[in-house]
């Protein structure tokens, strides 16, 4: 959690004298952490995802391989890729399939006892494959005005309606 608080800049300098695979593994992961909750533009918004995955490189030799597995996935199954729209502008979009991967690798390459991640990643597996649905309002509605409704759903073949007075 200290990674969040230590400058960018100064990981990446560390980075670029760092001799053993290791310490790159945790660099990456330390980058990768930092500027995900740090936000910013979008170079460093895109920078997250390229982060983990130089430190998912080095496997299960580095002791934050699971940190940068688990990282990845909740950052794949809460902000995703970050693409730009025709304007220039940048948007967000989470990748179930993507976080899917990446929690389903903490479950098949690790025992449970072996990472502190493991129970978590099986809940994340659930939540990202069961079936949910939301109905949802914006407002309270005066008698007589016209209602508007939205919903949310993820893996669902069909949705039927019925609204009754």
């Amino acid at each position: 959690y200290y990674s969040v608080n230590i400058p960018v800049e100064f990981l990446d300098n560390a980075l670029k004298i760092a001799k053993r695979e290791e310490d790159k593994s945790q660099l990456h992961y330390l980058i990768a952490m930092g500027l995900r909750y740090r936000g910013g533009d979008y170079e460093s918004r895109m920078r997250v995802a390229e982060e983990f995955e130089a430190s998912l490189k080095y496997g299960k030799t580095s002791e934050w391989y699971d940190d940068a597995l688990y990282g990845y996935g909740e950052w794949m199954a809460s902000t995703g890729d970050i693409l730009v729209n025709d304007n220039g502008s940048f948007r967000q979009e989470v990748n179930y399939p993507k976080a899917l991967e990446l929690f389903k690798r903490i479950t098949t390459e690790f025992r449970k006892g072996e990472t502190r991640y493991y129970d978590q990643a099986k809940g994340q597996i659930e939540t990202i494959t069961t079936p949910q649905l939301a109905v949802g309002v914006s407002n309270v509605f005066l008698p007589g005005s016209e209602i508007q409704f939205y919903t949310n759903w993820r893996n669902l073949k069909k949705i039927d309606y019925a609204i009754y007075k």
